[in-house]
């Protein structure tokens, strides 16, 4: 029997063991020091502190430094510690250096937040001066527009963060205008405008165009087009339609895309309606269709992807069976689109949305409102036989 070879074996084994206990003792020390942090440190605190986030003060991060410290002198890690106490390792390492070889006092002193210290020096009096004129004179300026006006003609470098910051801290209720600005208008009849809008969906591998026509007051779809492309003539048909169905409206109003221009306004003059276009990037204008769709996309996550355009189409008309008669909108004071629109009941109108005003002549209609800045504004369209 080779006994110098067991003897080495039997070593290995040990020095395995040792370090097996060392690792036990090491956790056990953690426990204990987690166990002495949470009774010495949190138990005192617990009347003055929430449930919600919050620095620690001088005082906690000495605490927190002594029960690390224990730990240390048990055997424990610091590794160990700040995942258990859910503080970064390397912010305990720096805490630990600063207050090395320091009094209490100093440590104190040391631990201080000092968050406040290290801020920017405030802006001199003449940039926040140019910030707060620019934005009286420009009032419907963005922080973007303000920073790179105040560079450009000025030459002040300033960050629209700053920007913004300086107008809050000037206007902290907000622009007197700030519902204005998203121009929300409607014409608060029932019957009187259509709406409408494309949008792109997935059909199998393909992508397929789904047209909506809506009423503008009361969001009820009138009916729908699902096709492969886009096209005026399509557009129109299903205006036709809607028409034939449910009555003549005085107005369409549309986006700027290729197919709602020219083409489709003498066709829809040709049926005696004006058409009503939105401005140029100006995607809210037509907000109701695109909020429509938006629910349209949200409702199709839940459906089976659709493989055929059967199959899209017959999940558009479940959704829209549920949208007309089923869904209560908030905009029209928890009312059904169907309520409104079929059987002729008022809708809420919001306090900040703005019923616009119209007077009809032959040929034209004349569109009154409010702009952005609050100022009255008038909008006049024309049929284009009488262009």
């Amino acid at each position: 029997m080779d006994w110098e070879a067991k003897c080495r074996e039997l070593e290995r084994e040990n020095r395995e063991l040792k370090k097996e206990i060392r690792q036990v003792e090491r956790a056990n020390a953690c426990l204990q020091a987690v166990v002495t942090f949470l009774t010495v440190l949190l138990t005192p605190l617990l009347g003055g502190l929430d449930k919600a986030y919050r620095r620690f003060s001088a005082q906690d991060k000495y605490a927190v430094l002594a029960a690390m410290e224990k730990l240390k002198e048990e055997g424990g890690t610091i590794l160990g510690f700040s995942h258990v106490v859910h503080k970064a390792y390397s912010t305990l390492l720096r805490w630990r250096s600063l207050v090395r070889g320091k009094t209490k006092d100093q440590a104190l002193e040391l631990l201080a937040d000092k968050a406040a210290a290290h801020r920017k020096p405030g802006l001199a009096p003449f940039v926040r001066q140019a910030i707060t004129y620019c934005h009286e004179k420009f009032p419907h300026w963005g922080a973007k527009q303000i920073a790179r006006h105040l560079q450009k003609k000025q030459g002040l470098k300033v960050s629209p963060a700053t920007v913004h910051k300086i107008l809050k801290q000037e206007h902290p209720d907000g622009p007197w205008d700030k519902k204005r600005r998203q121009k929300l208008h409607t014409f608060g009849v029932a019957g009187l405008a259509f709406c409408l809008d494309h949008a792109e969906l997935a059909v199998g591998q393909a992508k397929a165009w789904v047209l909506l026509l809506l009423d503008e007051t009361s969001r009820f779809i009138l009916g729908f087009s699902l096709e492969v492309s886009k096209s005026t003539e399509k557009a129109v048909d299903l205006v036709r339609a809607a028409i034939d169905q449910y009555g003549r409206p005085l107005l369409v109003k549309t986006d700027n895309a290729p197919e709602f221009r020219q083409e489709f306004r003498a066709l829809i003059g040709a049926l005696g309606l004006f058409h009503l276009n939105s401005p140029y990037y100006y995607a809210p204008f037509n907000g109701k269709v695109e909020r429509v769709i938006r629910e349209l996309r949200d409702y199709l996550k839940f459906q089976p992807k659709a493989a055929t355009l059967a199959e899209l189409a017959a999940q558009i008309a479940a959704w829209i069976q549920e949208h007309n008669y089923l869904r209560c909108h908030e905009g029209l004071g928890w009312l059904t689109p169907a309520e409104v629109f079929l059987e002729g009941k008022q809708p809420a109108v919001p306090e900040q949305v703005e019923r616009v005003r119209l007077r009809q002549e032959e040929g034209r209609v004349v569109l009154k409102f409010k702009n952005r800045r609050n100022q009255p504004a008038r909008l006049e369209l024309t049929l284009p036989q009488a262009a």
